[in-house]
């Protein structure tokens, strides 16, 4: 197991033990596709070589599709109020 003090010292500090390092990156990359990063900034960002590991975090948020149909639905609607 590798020993970050600062680091435990911080969670501990917060009542947060147990989050592990990973779990940020998994936190900035479920963010960065959630404020609209694209695969290719997600993959940038977290340092991925290729499409499939950033999908992960894309998958993460989709609610967006929800959002997008919910807009479409209202310009086949004719209301254009958000526009």
């Amino acid at each position: 197991m590798i020993r970050r003090p600062h680091f435990t010292a911080a969670l501990t500090k917060i009542s947060r033990e147990g989050v592990r390092v990973h779990d940020l990156r998994h936190f900035a990359g479920t963010m960065t596709a959630q404020v609209g990063g694209t695969v290719r900034e997600t993959m940038n960002r977290l340092g991925h070589s290729t499409v499939s590991a950033s999908m992960t975090y894309q998958a993460a948020v989709d609610q967006r599709d929800h959002e997008i149909a919910a807009a479409l639905s209202k310009l086949a609607n004719g209301d254009q109020k958000d526009r």
